[in-house]
């Protein structure tokens, strides 16, 4: 009885948490920055259980068999979890509406699979059934290959979509690219070349094609040249002074307007000479950076 009970509140709480990922909810940030933390354990404990569980189909054994059945209720449980911190954490604007969307679903996706994971093992356990127990190791398959994706979305999502190939070697970024590497145009602006590198490392993570925070890309001059929505604009060509990106970078690593936010990489000063040199000489940037 209690394991049903147990079972049915997972569905209700899932209904739930389906219901409240569509809504903006004004509350939890604080506590939705655990997401980070908590996402974690699903992932290994789903791997934990596979691994049990290719082991019980060799060896046999209840009490194996009854520590299978506690770990998918724990995996079961985070997953939850982890879902609802993320949903708190969720702030419309501050990501691409797209990535943001699509590492939603795949999150909700993976819960779902996870409680009704649990409630085939469930009936499985108090009655034996080889046909129960099938669909619970191919929802379990499901989760295994469905969580690896849900973390490319998040990591898309907080990082940018260039974050896995940012360190690799240009050959293999070009090649599944299937286009010339960023930073380069058909004159070879060495400058540019030399720029894009700064920008890519220390500001495309919030202000690029995945998350445009204040409506600012720095891959887009024209947005550099307007400023977002503060109007201010990123790029003067020819006066770095009045150039907010050079503003905003100079200032103290404690000041609430310091660009990269303190702990996240502080731009060094030969970078910022670069940064510098570059508007002087009119912040120029390839076509494939400009508006269309």
């Amino acid at each position: 009885m209690r394991d049903r009970i147990f079972i049915a509140l997972l569905f209700v709480i899932c209904c739930l948490l389906s219901w409240a990922s569509q809504v903006e909810l004004g509350w939890g940030l604080f506590l939705g920055s655990f997401h980070v933390i908590i996402l974690h354990f699903p992932l290994v404990l789903v791997m934990i259980v596979a691994v049990m569980e290719m082991i019980w189909h060799r060896n046999g054994g209840d009490e194996l068999r009854r520590i299978i059945y506690r770990m998918t209720q724990f995996t079961a449980v985070s997953t939850l979890l982890t879902v609802g911190l993320g949903i708190l954490l969720v702030r419309p604007g501050e990501y691409d509406g797209q990535v943001m969307e699509e590492h939603r679903n795949y999150g909700l996706g993976v819960m779902w699979v996870s409680v009704v994971a649990m409630g085939l093992l469930t009936w499985e356990y108090h009655k034996v059934s080889a046909r129960l127990r099938n669909g619970f190791r191919g929802l379990l398959v499901m989760m295994i290959i469905m969580m690896p994706i849900v973390g490319h979305s998040g990591g898309t999502m907080t990082h940018g979509s260039e974050f896995f190939l940012k360190n690799a070697p240009a050959s293999i970024k070009n090649w599944l690219e299937g286009e010339p590497e960023k930073g380069t145009n058909g004159e070879g602006n060495s400058l540019w070349s030399e720029v894009w590198p700064i920008l890519e490392a220390r500001c495309i993570k919030c202000h690029g094609p995945d998350k445009d925070k204040g409506d600012l890309r720095v891959d887009d001059r024209e947005s550099l040249l307007i400023g977002g929505e503060t109007e201010e604009p990123a790029l003067v060509p020819g006066d770095p002074a009045e150039s907010s990106l050079i503003r905003v970078i100079l200032l103290p690593q404690d000041h609430e307007e310091v660009m990269p936010p303190e702990g996240k990489g502080q731009v060094t000063a030969e970078e910022a000479t670069k940064l510098i040199e570059w508007i002087q000489k009119g912040g120029e940037m390839p076509n494939e950076f400009q508006s269309e």
